[in-house]
């Protein structure tokens, strides 16, 4: 957690209790992992009062041999209306924007596929598989509906 200053940290860290399960949810799921691989790690950023809603959103998959690949989902940055890609996952447009990162539209998120990083061994193919079985949910207002 990031708090802005101690007080913050110290009031948020005295709701943290240890006799309940908590989940972690984003607002979209992978319907394609690669051989052998599993959720590893799940994070949600959601907004301040101010902004409200959700920010953005990560799974992190892998297989437990130091290989593992990201997926980040964050709300569309206004003006960005369409990813030119030359690349296809399922019924995506993919762009390669850098080395090991793949990117795409996906209303109204943009979704970041990350194959670097502490890991490697994943490769652009699988990349686009996991790509091509993303699915967002309708309202991303709404986490009870995750």
């Amino acid at each position: 957690m990031y708090a802005a200053d101690r007080d913050e940290a110290v009031a948020a860290a005295a709701r943290v209790t240890f006799d309940e399960a908590r989940r972690c949810v984003v607002p979209f799921g992978l319907t394609a992992l690669p051989a052998g691989a599993r959720v590893l790690h799940c994070s949600v950023v959601l907004g301040t009062p101010e902004r409200g809603g959700f920010a953005e959103g990560a799974l992190v998959a892998g297989d437990g041999t130091a290989r593992w690949l990201t997926v980040r989902a964050e709300r569309t940055p206004p003006g960005m209306e369409t990813v030119t890609g030359e690349l296809t996952a399922g019924p995506y447009r993919v762009a390669r924007t850098g080395d090991g990162l793949l990117e795409m539209l996906v209303q109204p998120c943009l979704v970041d596929l990350f194959l670097t990083g502490r890991g490697s061994g994943y490769t652009e193919q699988d990349g686009l598989r996991v790509l091509g079985g993303y699915r967002p949910v309708e309202d991303l207002e709404h986490p009870d509906t995750w």
